[in-house]
């Protein structure tokens, strides 16, 4: 399986990326970036495993969610025959699924 990243998701997960770098001291800024970029390739890593027979998300109807390592993030994405697509990384709390329902076009 193939996974591609949406312009629109890696500008979510470049968003996420600033707001861990700039954790004080600047040391663990970037230790949190590296934990992030870490969990992230995993996530990728199983979404091309095993992840395309997670159960669809309750509100928005084609799309999966994984939750990003231990941070407050779920990287939701699609998956389509052999290939899948990161539509958007969000942050668990935020009021995610009408804005990623219309980034889809539902």
């Amino acid at each position: 399986m193939a996974v591609a990243t949406e312009r629109s998701a890696r500008a979510d997960l470049r968003a996420v990326l600033r707001y861990y770098s700039n954790v004080p001291p600047p040391s663990e800024g970037q230790r949190l970036v590296g934990l992030v970029l870490e969990n992230y390739a995993e996530v990728m890593r199983g979404i091309q495993a095993v992840l395309a027979k997670r159960p669809e998300h309750p509100r928005i109807p084609g799309v999966r969610r994984v939750r990003l390592g231990r941070f407050p993030y779920f990287i939701l994405y699609t998956v389509h025959g052999d290939d899948a697509a990161v539509v958007a990384v969000v942050h668990v709390r935020s009021d995610y699924p009408e804005r990623v329902a219309r980034r889809l076009g539902r």
